[in-house]
């Protein structure tokens, strides 16, 4: 099978509006192609989530924001644009990768269209055209070739068509305890999940067009959006295992930043985690209150997997999974899978697993003594953390 690069996603929300006096104040916009100095290409890049390094083209991208109309187009730091076009709050542009060349047309105000589409009958669709090989695709109506072949292949595994819906976060603990060996043949915890995620990366972008978003946690975090393979292995390579585990920091700023961007996709947030984070009760309560704000219980899914077979945070997970809508969340939307499934099946499966609703309720058997233990003093912990809550003054 072929690897197709670069997917041209057709999905988002532009996030960026004008205010409405300014609108008025300014007369229409008529066609205009900029070649040279980008004066108002680079407020449109702006509106449309992409920074640039140069006030003339070709520009270097510096940044895409997450949820933009440029991320979910594909578009990454070190694009370089060649072209611009702007017509009626419409942001056509032609940028470079390597060697190859590709196009975009993205909206910079809400409301002016389809977030995203492919440009089409340009040299880069031509460019997309060959790379795909474009004579052996019979594509629908509106569709550039590469839009038809990560349709075919979604078409033929039901995991990618379930997950090419949704926005996907990874969070990743890089705490000390990720470094201890978790194999036969000496890999560690760390290697094993960047092993497992270039893999995913690079399965993800053939079957569904689209990239995630990779948070690294210890004491501190570290966000890297639209990764390719080969930046997840850069991500990997670049950090190494140390500190502590404060996974409620990263994972709020995941849930806020969705909400108050009010995206178009769901959301899917997977944990992989080896240990017992710090404040548990801060996750709990970022997740509980999280969903007192989703318009349904299918806007947003967190899905924990257990790093290594002697992880410490099986309780808390397993609490998590089943016990907050008892603790007053509005919905279920944690699920978990267990680290044995995941070496068996791989990560995409173990993810559409979670999606299986008798895969999930044969996780949720009556804990052994031992995790029933375990989950009575989660228990009793979290109880307490909600009472010192309680009593707080910012509370009275």
């Amino acid at each position: 099978m072929k690897k197709i690069l670069l997917p041209l996603a057709l999905v988002a929300l532009a996030t960026a509006t004008a205010s409405a006096a300014a609108r008025a104040a300014d007369p229409p916009r008529s066609s205009l192609r900029l070649y040279g100095q980008v004066n108002e290409l680079l407020t449109a890049c702006t509106n449309a989530g992409v920074v640039v390094t140069s006030t003339t083209l070709p520009a270097r991208v510096e940044k895409v924001r997450m949820g933009s109309p440029a991320y979910y187009g594909g578009l990454q730091e070190n694009d370089v644009i060649i072209k611009g076009n702007l017509t009626n709050n419409r942001l056509q542009i032609t940028f470079k990768r390597g060697a190859m060349i590709y196009g975009l047309d993205l909206a910079t105000e809400a409301g002016s269209g389809k977030p995203v589409t492919a440009l089409k009958g340009t040299a880069a669709d031509s460019k997309l055209a060959a790379q795909t090989n474009s004579a052996n695709l019979t594509a629908a109506a509106g569709q550039s070739p590469l839009q038809a072949q990560v349709q075919a292949n979604s078409n033929r595994d039901p995991a990618w068509r379930k997950l090419q819906k949704y926005d996907i976060v990874m969070l990743i603990d890089q705490s000390g305890s990720m470094n201890d060996v978790v194999t036969g043949d000496g890999l560690s915890k760390w290697d094993w999940c960047k092993n497992q995620l270039t893999s995913f990366a690079s399965q993800a972008l053939e079957n569904t067009g689209r990239r995630f978003t990779i948070i690294t946690f210890n004491g501190e975090y570290r966000l890297r959006s639209n990764c390719s393979a080969a930046e997840v292995q850069s991500t990997f390579n670049n950090n190494h295992p140390e500190g502590a585990t404060d996974l409620a920091t990263p994972l709020d700023f995941v849930l806020k930043d969705y909400l108050q961007h009010n995206r178009a996709n769901p959301l899917l947030v997977v944990v992989l985690t080896d240990g017992v984070p710090a404040a548990p009760e801060l996750i709990e309560k970022s997740i509980t209150e999280t969903t007192h704000q989703m318009a349904t219980s299918e806007q947003i899914k967190i899905v924990f997997f257990e790093i290594g077979n002697d992880s410490d945070g099986r309780a808390l997970i397993r609490q998590l999974d089943a016990g907050l809508v008892s603790e007053g969340a509005r919905y279920d939307i944690v699920d978990a899978n267990t680290f044995e499934r995941l070496q068996q099946v791989g990560l995409k499966a173990a993810l559409y697993d979670t999606f299986n609703q008798n895969f999930r309720t044969s996780l949720r058997v009556a804990p052994n003594e031992s995790l029933q233990s375990e989950l009575e003093i989660v228990r009793k912990q979290l109880q307490a953390a909600r009472a010192r809550a309680a009593q707080s003054p910012a509370n009275r």
